[in-house]
């Protein structure tokens, strides 16, 4: 499982999701890599931007072919069961979003989102 996190100036946040996202992740999955994509201070904050460039340099530069992607936003926590369904879960794509009370709305297509990766692709 491939795991991006867009990212910019939020330390504590990240401190946070290694320690509380990424590392117990790690322990249940130990083939899962992560990649942090930070953008610089000064521009507006692009979520979108930054998690099509880290998967096509994670796919062209680095060529990974993950099973899944899973987009994660870095100020949230998912509890061991939620996490643990990241990779149980098979549909093609699965929107956790709606799982973590301060998200939801028929709208909204943030927070944790994972794919298998001919999907993502296929959407351009």
């Amino acid at each position: 499982m491939l795991v991006l996190v867009p990212y910019r100036d939020r330390p504590a946040h990240l401190r946070a999701f290694l320690d509380r996202v990424w590392s117990p992740l790690r322990r249940e999955h130990a083939a899962s890599e992560l990649v942090v994509a930070e953008q610089p201070a000064g521009d507006l904050f692009n979520r979108g931007l930054l998690l099509n460039a880290a998967y096509l340099w994670c796919t062209r530069e680095r060529g990974l072919r993950p099973a899944r992607v899973l987009f994660h936003d870095v100020d949230l926590v998912p509890s061991a069961d939620l996490r643990r369904a990241y990779t149980a879960c098979r549909a093609p794509v699965v929107h956790f979003g709606d799982r973590f009370a301060r998200y939801s709305g028929p709208h909204y297509f943030g927070g944790v989102t994972g794919f298998e990766p001919r999907i993502f692709e296929d959407v351009g």
